[in-house]
């Protein structure tokens, strides 16, 4: 399994993670921000990392492989 860990401070609420990666992330109603689902499968990291790309915050989101480096 992976984590994604989320500087949610760092959330511009832009979504594009969202919509390129929804199952994994999820955007709060109340404030936009960005929310990790559970631990998704490792088969998703690719899709985690693309998702980051278009994301305008300094730090986005990083998936972890368990024991593994971070993601990008």
């Amino acid at each position: 399994m992976m984590r994604v860990n989320v500087d949610v401070d760092a959330c511009r609420t832009a979504g594009q993670c969202v919509v390129l990666a929804p199952d994994v992330v999820d955007q709060s109603a109340e404030a936009g921000r960005v929310i990790p689902l559970a631990a998704a499968a490792e088969a998703l990291a690719a899709g985690v990392r693309e998702a980051t790309v278009p994301c305008p915050a300094p730090h986005p989101a990083h998936a972890h492989p368990s024991g593994g480096p971070a993601l990008r």
